[in-house]
Parts: structure tokens; C-alpha cells; sequence
């Protein structure tokens, strides 16, 4: 089953709405032993549930957009990545043992820097690339000494 999310921002300033993002969560039914079992069919009856189970069937199979699809086959695994600040990066460790033992996590999930880990190998970020930018960053990079300084921003492409 997909359960579609849209995530809506307000300006709570001037109440203006706007949506930001959609996206599409996936369910899957399991029986006793975890394994996963069919369910009755879902048969849609109004002209926006026929028009949204006809275009579920033309999305990209669950999982397969979570990095390089030739390394190893979608599993039932999801990846849960805690918060830890600079300790979060032992995350892209886990990541890559899991890609080494023959385990593509189907769903990358964070919180605080777990979020932004889980977000930067789902865009794409290898290992290398995350220790890479671990590795040069400084303090100063963290906390400001003076009000209003900028601090760098890092993207999954390299730079």
C-alpha cells in the first residue's frame, strides 16, 4: 500500500501557504514470520483514486532509487540513522557495510545529523565523498565566532 504525503509550508508571518515537497510512502503487509503476504485488493471508486492507483503502477519499483542499483539488490532492510552530531558520520560506515554484505536498505530514515547523513547517501553521496567532507571541515565550520558569518554548504556532488 502507498500512502501519498504533501508537505505543505506556512509563513506563519503573513499565512501564506506554500506546498514544498510530495512524496509517497510504501507498505508492505507481513505475516507471522515477517514474511511478506498478499491483501485484498484496493478498488478505487472515485476519479482521483483511479487516477492515482492507475499512475502507482508507473513509478519506479520500491527502493530503486537509493544509490547504485548495480551493488546489490533491494532488501527489506531500512536504514534508521539516530542523531550524534560529529558521531553521525560512523552512519556513511554503516551505510557502506550494509552495500559490502549485499544489502541495499529499501528506505534511508534520520534524525537531526542521522537526516542529514540519511539524506546525503540517498542524493547520492558515497562513503569516500562523506568522509572526504568530514575530514575537512573545522570547527569554525560548526559555530560561529561572529554573529552572521556564513557557514559552508556541501552538496552530493563533488566539488
Amino acid at each position: 500500500m502507498e500512502v501519498g504525503v504533501k508537505i505543505i509550508a506556512e509563513n506563519v508571518l503573513t499565512g501564506v501557504r506554500r506546498h514544498t515537497k510530495s512524496c509517497y510512502v510504501t507498505y508492505v503487509a507481513l505475516d507471522e514470520q515477517g514474511v511478506p503476504t498478499q491483501v485484498p485488493p484496493i478498488v478505487p471508486e472515485t476519479p482521483d483514486e483511479k487516477r492515482r492507483y492507475d499512475r502507482a503502477s508507473k513509478r519506479l519499483p520500491l527502493g530503486s532509487w537509493i544509490g547504485d542499483s548495480t551493488r546489490a539488490p533491494v532488501s527489506r532492510v531500512v536504514a534508521v540513522f539516530g542523531g550524534g552530531g560529529a558521531k553521525s558520520l560512523a552512519h556513511a560506515g554503516a551505510w557502506k557495510a550494509l552495500l559490502e554484505a549485499g544489502l541495499r536498505p529499501c528506505h534511508i530514515v534520520g534524525t537531526s545529523m542521522g537526516a542529514v547523513i540519511s539524506a546525503a547517501l540517498a542524493a547520492g553521496s558515497s562513503y569516500e565523498r562523506l568522509v572526504e567532507i568530514a575530514l575537512s571541515l573545522e570547527r569554525k565550520d560548526f559555530a560561529a565566532s561572529t554573529p552572521g558569518r556564513s557557514r559552508r554548504v556541501y552538496s552530493p556532488a563533488t566539488s
